[in-house]
């Protein structure tokens, strides 16, 4: 179950930046919101992916 989680992760880092990057002149509440939101998200798949390896 891990390599899915860190594949997960590592996708959602992927489009989080490539999104902050493809919309410059967003609105910066709005790119940052994503920004954490987004990093967020990937540190807790990846934090997930450890557990679950380390829980065996």
């Amino acid at each position: 179950m891990a390599s899915p989680l860190r594949l997960l992760s590592l996708l959602t880092l992927g489009y989080t930046v490539a999104f902050v990057a493809l919309n410059p002149g967003g609105d910066p509440w709005v790119l940052a919101g994503v920004l954490l939101g987004g990093l967020g998200l990937a540190l807790t798949e990846w934090a997930a992916s450890t557990f679950s390896t380390s829980s065996r």
